[in-house]
């Protein structure tokens, strides 16, 4: 774990959980902290003014940790709905967030497109991390037998021209 990175959003999730100091792998990648990593991003820019004081003020505070689930970030973060209206259904109809401008909405899909696109690097460090010599040597031959079947469906469609 130590060479993973950790920033300063999950020291505050791991001493703000149930278990401080456990299970810090899964704080990093999880789906219940995915969300809590996005809302202490939230928080933190909001100090700075981007996005706006009025979504901090529904964001903030300690009845709503560990409130903001993954699945919703997750529409924030694939929302391509004209004027992120989709975004805006979510903060509204399930966070009480009201009046967000495009603006707004857009900074929160960039603060979840940034938090999913961490986990995903995290997890396969982490799995490389303890790969065996025996996996190894599975996921290369896995590997060579897909760049074969890659190189001979090229070579057909080519032929086949």
């Amino acid at each position: 774990l130590l060479a993973l990175p950790v920033t300063s959003y999950d020291e505050i999730i791991n001493a703000n959980s149930v278990n401080p100091g456990e299970q810090r792998f899964e704080k990093l990648i999880s789906g219940y902290y995915l969300g809590e990593i996005f809302r202490q991003i939230v928080l933190a820019l909001s100090a700075n003014g981007t996005p706006p004081q009025s979504i901090q003020q529904k964001v903030g505070g300690d009845h709503m940790r560990f409130k903001f689930l993954a699945m919703h970030v997750a529409v924030l973060s694939s929302d391509i709905s004209p004027g992120l209206v989709n975004s805006q259904d979510v903060l509204e109809s399930i966070y009480e967030i009201q009046k967000t401008t495009r603006a707004d909405r857009a900074i929160l899909k960039t603060i979840a497109n940034l938090v999913f696109a961490r986990s995903a690097p995290v997890s396969y460090t982490h799995l490389r991390a303890h790969e065996t010599p025996e996996h190894l040597v599975c996921r290369l031959l896995l590997e060579k037998k897909k760049q074969n079947r890659s190189q001979y469906y090229h070579a057909e469609i080519l032929s086949n021209k």
